[in-house]
């Protein structure tokens, strides 16, 4: 399988990463006084926070990162026009169908 995840170095990046946040406690992450504006956002009339979980800005960068590796906006601009990208039933995913 090409551009297997757990072969790319962007991924093997993330598994560092995690090793070093893991164990830290969250009320460390919150000496930052600009985490929860950081790490959180509205849409709507839906607040999104992530600052209460052990992510970072590295860790943002680092999944940036993996995603362009794996070439994301390719895969969601085929998901949208109907391409078979499910390689497993090779046929178009039905995820915009919902």
């Amino acid at each position: 399988m090409k551009n297997k995840l757990i072969d790319k170095q962007e991924w093997k990046n993330l598994l560092i990463h995690y090793a070093d946040v893991k164990d830290v406690h969250l009320r460390e992450f919150f000496t930052d006084s600009n985490r929860s504006s950081d790490f959180s956002f509205t849409i709507g009339d839906l607040f999104v926070d992530f600052s209460k979980n052990r992510i970072t800005k590295k860790t943002i960068g680092l999944l940036i990162q993996l995603a362009n590796s794996m070439n994301l906006k390719d895969q969601i601009n085929k998901m949208f026009s109907g391409e078979k990208i499910n390689q497993t039933e090779g046929r178009a995913v039905l995820h915009t169908a919902l």
